[in-house]
């Protein structure tokens, strides 16, 4: 899915890039001037999609170690769809 995002969004500021340079080009405009701008703003929007995406699976991570931690036996026996380590509560 985040594969999915990262075409959808260069796809989106490719497009809208050439068509800005084809729409108001002139004589004394080259590509060279629309390609490194280009770049750095493909390569920005990037990274701001991963480090987002980072910080939400270790949000994520956080949220369910936090849940598994405050589950006791008798609470899970209530709610068999989350998983609980049944040794460390058996062993004591």
């Amino acid at each position: 899915m985040p594969k999915l995002s990262y075409i959808g969004i260069n796809l989106l500021i490719i497009v809208m890039s050439v068509l800005n340079f084809l729409l108001t080009n002139s004589q004394n405009e080259s590509i060279v001037e629309l390609i490194r701008p280009l770049i750095m703003v493909l390569l920005l929007i990037n990274l701001l999609i991963w480090i987002a995406g980072f910080a939400q699976r270790k949000i994520d991570n956080w949220l369910e170690k936090r849940r598994q931690k405050n589950y006791s036996l008798l609470t899970w026996l209530g709610d068999t769809s989350v998983y609980i380590d049944l040794f460390d509560d058996l062993s004591i």
